[in-house]
């Protein structure tokens, strides 16, 4: 059934063929090599240390297979950059599983067996405390306010949230978005570009009249990226010829998220509600 389910969602109904959801790195090796190892790094440090010893005590080969499974994807990139699996760095993610049952492992060989010390057990209750209160922040905290190793030091939150409870955008910013959509609805006349994670909650209010051009963030998500405002600038040289205005929703104030704290000074700030801002690019007549 799942086999079935999958053909039926690769199938194309015009060519009645499969289409084969494969990604394409135009990066050099030299920079994969640095920015995948560092994802799983990230990822893992705190688990690493132990894993590592882990790995030579459990002797449970299927653990071993299953980490090599769920590592090939991963890395392939690495090996063969131009045919890559999709969404390649969830493979990583999944990888936790077999990290955890090494690293426990790793810490119950590193405890010395019958020992009158308290102090292995007093650092390894340390260490699961310190695991225990940085999930918990990781769970329970808003993504504005998130666990500094998640946010502010986290290079790759293209591929993982900064928080649980993260939304496309902060939660006080879905009003202000709405309120800007029907700004547009009733002012704009041109063109709209939307990063997709002002899309839904524009279309939530069903007022706009033209669908709104997206731009979706796995199309940035490549280790040297094209931002959402590199993306905007590349519509700009399609469309200005057509003497079009073009407008978009961007946070003001310098509180831009993925990456992109201010849009470039071809767009101009026509109205803000709270933090939230329209743009408008007007091509040269």
């Amino acid at each position: 059934m799942g086999a079935a389910f999958l053909g039926y969602m690769l199938l194309d109904p015009a060519t009645l063929s499969l289409k084969l959801l494969f990604e394409t790195f135009i990066e050099d090796r030299t920079t994969l090599a640095g920015h995948i190892p560092g994802f799983m790094i990230f990822c893992y440090a705190f688990l690493l240390p132990f894993m590592i010893y882990g790995v030579l005590r459990v002797r449970n080969r299927l653990v071993l297979c299953w980490l090599i499974i769920i590592l090939l994807p991963g890395i392939w990139p690495i090996i063969y950059p131009s045919l890559c699996p999709p969404l390649w760095f969830r493979w990583i993610i999944f990888m936790v599983y077999p990290m955890c049952i090494y690293s426990i492992e790793g810490i119950y060989a590193l405890l010395p067996k019958g020992s009158s010390s308290k102090v292995p057990k007093t650092i390894a209750l340390a260490y699961l405390c310190f695991i225990g209160v940085t999930a918990g922040y990781y769970l329970a905290a808003d993504p504005e306010y998130a666990f500094p190793y998640f946010a502010d030091y986290n290079p790759y939150k293209a591929y993982i949230q900064s928080s649980m409870l993260q939304s496309t955008i902060p939660l006080k910013d879905i009003e202000p978005t709405i309120q800007a959509t029907k700004w547009l609805s009733e002012n704009a006349h041109g063109l709209i570009v939307l990063h997709e994670a002002f899309y839904p909650w524009a279309m939530r209010c069903g007022c706009l009249i033209e669908k709104p051009i997206v731009i979706r963030e796995r199309d940035l998500s490549k280790p040297d990226r094209m931002n959402f405002a590199d993306a905007l600038i590349k519509i700009v040289n399609k469309a200005s010829n057509g003497n079009r205005e073009i407008y978009t929703i961007w946070w003001a104030n310098g509180k831009g998220w993925y990456n992109v704290l201010s849009l470039p000074s071809e767009f101009q700030l026509v109205k803000s509600f709270g933090d939230i801002g329209v743009y408008v690019f007007r091509a040269q007549k």
